[in-house]
């Protein structure tokens, strides 16, 4: 049988505000996408000067996305993530499997050269 994870008192926090505040839910889940892509360039060996290079942009450039004190835009998300092995997947709530495998092939259509 497998375990149930324990919740930490940040994650039961964050969940009791987050019902809410959505403004606080929007924010905690940005920095939570940060922190993992932060892990994930660290899991990765890599230097913010070497993410940098990859991603044609400057290592303070880097730091500043790193630290929060600078917006990533999606593009360079999905290219940061790519560049240090991470996934990103964009979840829609509510949607149903049909709408969901439609918006799905309809993206990868539009992939194809």
């Amino acid at each position: 049988m497998g375990e149930k994870a324990k919740v930490t008192w940040l994650e039961k926090y964050a969940s009791d505000r987050s019902k809410v505040d959505p403004d606080f839910k929007s924010g905690f889940e940005e920095e939570s996408a940060l922190l993992e892509l932060v892990r994930a360039r660290n899991s990765a060996e890599m230097t913010q000067q070497e993410l940098a290079d990859a991603l044609h942009v400057s290592q303070p450039y880097i730091a500043q996305i790193e630290r929060g004190s600078k917006p990533m835009s999606a593009s360079l998300m999905f290219k940061y993530a790519a560049v240090v092995g991470a996934k990103i997947e964009i979840v829609i709530p509510n949607l149903n499997k049909e709408t969901s495998k439609a918006l799905h092939n309809s993206v990868r259509e539009r992939r194809r050269p």
